[in-house]
């Protein structure tokens, strides 16, 4: 028996593409509006059927399927990133004949889900202090060389980019440039003028021995580390790790990669604004 859905979804984007009318695209049906602060998004719709009954699993699938089919070419038409911001799936009426009898089963699933946020709020009292802490940073910021700076607002791009992503294992990819270039910089300037040192073939290694000496970071997720989960999902043949063994590690830790890779950019300024 085939279980049918009905998915609809919003998409959102800085610039992206506008449809005057609704437009079908391969198994999509979209169309453009614009919400009341003018924020351009685009509604689309489409099907998926599964062999079962599951609610959890025909959205995950759908997101998967707009992840596959549809965002690519939208991408590359518009050369803009796109953001699914809402995905509702309503499985179609189940309609059962026995003999003459004839049932239809109508179902509304409801999705509960519980999310917790952790804002600072800044109120009139203590604004001052807030305030102070901000300069007290970008003074620090402002401290750092021209190369230093454009390295740490590179690394704080990507680890943004990490941050705000729903997927894990993109997820850790963006964290991991984001430690990449910070990583670089620092084991750079602690090994200046070793010559022996190669930094494409040694920085890993350093960084990690270096940053567990000095700040308790070891960079290592159920004993594996953060270099040989990136090998494992960006070059298939690697004999430490299998690529479905990266990427189930990079989905269970890819959060708490960030949080270390923060503390890293903490370090970072803490330490390269002396210098």
């Amino acid at each position: 028996m085939k279980f049918v859905y009905d998915v609809s979804f919003e998409l959102t984007s800085t610039d992206g593409l506008i449809f005057e009318d609704e437009i079908e695209i391969f198994d999509f049906r979209l169309k453009s509006e614009t919400d009341a602060v003018s924020k351009n998004k685009i509604i689309g719709y489409t099907t998926i059927e599964l062999d079962k009954d599951d609610y959890r699993l025909a959205k995950e699938v759908a997101l998967r399927k707009i992840h596959q089919d549809l965002l690519p070419y939208l991408i590359l038409k518009s050369r803009s990133g796109y953001r699914v911001e809402r995905i509702h799936v309503n499985l179609r009426p189940i309609i059962r004949e026995e003999g003459k009898v004839k049932t239809i089963e109508i179902r509304n699933c409801l999705e509960l889900q519980v999310v917790l946020y952790s804002f600072k709020i800044i109120s009139l009292d203590n604004f001052a202090d807030f305030l102070q802490e901000l300069q007290y940073l970008k003074d620090k910021i402002e401290r750092l060389s021209e190369g230093d700076r454009k390295d740490l607002l590179r690394a704080i791009r990507f680890w943004n980019r990490g941050a705000i992503d729903h997927d894990g294992i993109d997820k850790f990819i963006n964290f991991f440039i984001a430690f990449e270039i910070i990583g670089k910089n620092l084991v750079s300037n602690w090994k200046k003028g070793n010559k022996k040192f190669n930094l494409e073939r040694d920085w890993a290694n350093v960084l990690r021995e270096e940053c567990e000496r000095r700040y308790g970071l070891s960079f290592r997720y159920s004993g594996k580390t953060a270099n040989a989960i990136r090998a494992g999902i960006l070059h298939y043949h690697t004999t430490r790790l299998s690529k479905e063994e990266a990427e189930e590690l990079a989905n269970a830790y890819a959060n708490d990669f960030g949080r270390d890779i923060f503390e890293l950019v903490v370090r970072f300024i803490e330490e390269r604004s002396k210098s």
